[in-house]
């Protein structure tokens, strides 16, 4: 049998050379879309375990890496590297509004509930994103700056395309108000979970009151008169907005709803 010749086989191997060149981009272009159809994913679920762990801690981790990435590792069952780092090796962000709890810009330091907020959080919106090409940008220092990336409007540090990959995620529904009011001339108390036990002040002239905003979940615990010794005596699980007022019922003084 006829061996190849040393020219059959350059030109065998041009040819070969031809059709990789002509299918390799569209090869790579595959692999690509379907590592960033993947990356969304990823970025989807951490969003989701990180609602699960203010949902079941009472907290929201603060704008560090070493404590966003523990606490989405956590709920993920994964180790925090692969949180931290997307499938090409480079660094994810996940950016905190800014004016998270407040209308005053800050850098967010977390929140851990304790008594609850006095007031609704201001704009509890957070940011997952991933480049695969290049390591996320710092956070955003600035409302603007973060409603840029929010609304891919203007001129912001993450732009979306098929590399780079946006989740958002709203807190603000996570959120509930409880309102407390109290006719006792005599101060009552009143407990968030296992935390501090606050005050409702007693009336005078008009009821005493005490607003709160409380995660989703939270457990209320509502004492009787005389604050802070008085005994436990409602509790309520937070599920939406409610309201409970302390007042005489027949000869009795309880909490109830309005």
């Amino acid at each position: 049998m006829r061996g190849f010749s040393l020219l059959e086989m350059i030109a065998v191997m041009a040819i070969m050379a031809i059709f990789a060149g002509v299918l390799a981009p569209s090869v790579f272009r595959t692999i690509d879309e379907n590592l960033a159809t993947a990356e969304e994913s990823n970025l989807e679920a951490m969003a989701e375990a990180l609602e699960e762990y203010v949902l079941d801690s009472k907290r929201v981790p603060s704008r560090l890496s070493s404590d966003w990435g523990p606490a989405i590792a956590e709920r993920m069952s994964q180790s925090t590297a692969r949180i931290l780092n997307n499938d090409r090796g480079y660094t994810r962000g996940v950016y905190f509004d800014p004016t998270f709890l407040t209308s005053s810009v800050t850098a967010f330091p977390g929140f851990t509930q304790d008594l609850g907020l006095t007031s609704a959080p201001n704009s509890p919106r957070v940011l997952v994103v991933s480049n695969l090409a290049a390591n996320a940008p710092a956070a955003p220092t600035s409302q603007a700056a973060f409603d840029a990336i929010w609304q891919q409007t203007g001129t912001p540090s993450v732009t979306e395309g098929k590399m780079v990959k946006v989740v958002r995620l709203n807190l603000a529904p996570l959120f509930h108000r409880v309102l407390l009011t109290n006719d006792n001339a005599t101060t009552v108390g009143f407990q968030v979970e296992s935390g501090t036990v606050g005050s409702v002040a007693g009336a005078s002239g008009v009821p005493g009151s005490q607003t709160r905003y409380v995660i989703d979940g939270s457990k209320i615990s509502m004492f009787a008169d005389p604050y802070p010794s008085g005994a436990l005596q409602r509790q309520a699980l937070v599920r939406e907005d409610l309201s409970y007022h302390y007042g005489l019922d027949g000869a009795v003084w309880s909490w109830q709803k309005p």
